[in-house]
This record gives C-alpha cells, structure tokens and sequence, in this order.
C-alpha cells in the first residue's frame, strides 16, 4: 500500500514539469545543426593543413633544388634513371609482363564465362 503511494505521487510530481510538445524537434534540430557545423569545421581545417602541407613540401623541393644541387647534377641524375629502362633487358621484362597480364585477364574472362554456364545449367 505504501509503495502504491509512493508510485502515485512520482507520478503526481512528474506531471507538474511539463515540457513544451515540440521539446524534442527543437532539440534534434539543434543538435543536427551544431554537429554539421562542426563537420563542415573539420572539413575546412583539414583542407587548409593539406594545402599548407603541399606548399611547405614544393617550397622545400624547389629551395633544395636551387642551393644543393646544379643543372649538371641534375642532368646527371636524369641519365642515371632513366638509363635502365633503356636497356635490353628491361624491355624484355616489359614485353614478358605484358604477356603474362594478358594471358591472366584471358583467364579471368573465360572463367567468369563458364561459371556464368554453369549457374544457367544449375538454375
């Protein structure tokens, strides 16, 4: 009997704290709001570290190619890169690696082929 009471009378205290009918709407809309502000925020910020980033980096290249090294230097290092894909050697990896990629997109294209046959045969 006293536990009834005490439940009625929660009950009773809670009802003289109404909120208003749209409470929860005026909330979520608040809620939604702040949180796409702070997206967009974090959006901005990270495109404004990459762009500083990027041009710290091409700053830094074009600084380090004007004092250390030379124009000869640099012919230098051009030559010494690009010398081995002149080879004989390299062109012949090149041509054997081209052969083994088309023979591999042969396969996967007749495997799905045949596997497309075989579930028309199942179905």
């Amino acid at each position: 009997m006293n536990k009834d009471r005490l439940i009625a009378d929660s009950f009773n205290l809670r009802e003289k704290d109404v909120l208003p009918a749209d409470f929860s709407r005026k909330m979520m809309d608040k809620i939604l709001l702040e949180a796409a502000r702070k997206q967009k925020q974090a959006i901005t910020l990270n495109y404004l570290a990459i762009s500083v980033a990027s041009l710290l980096l091409i700053l830094v290249t074009g600084f380090m190619l004007k004092s250390y090294l030379s124009f000869d230097q640099l012919k230098n290092i051009v030559e010494t890169l690009t010398t081995p894909f002149l080879s004989p050697a390299f062109k012949f990896g090149l041509f054997i690696s081209i052969i083994v990629l088309l023979l591999l997109a042969m396969d996967r294209f007749f495997r799905n082929l045949y596997n497309k046959h075989l579930n028309k045969l199942n179905n």
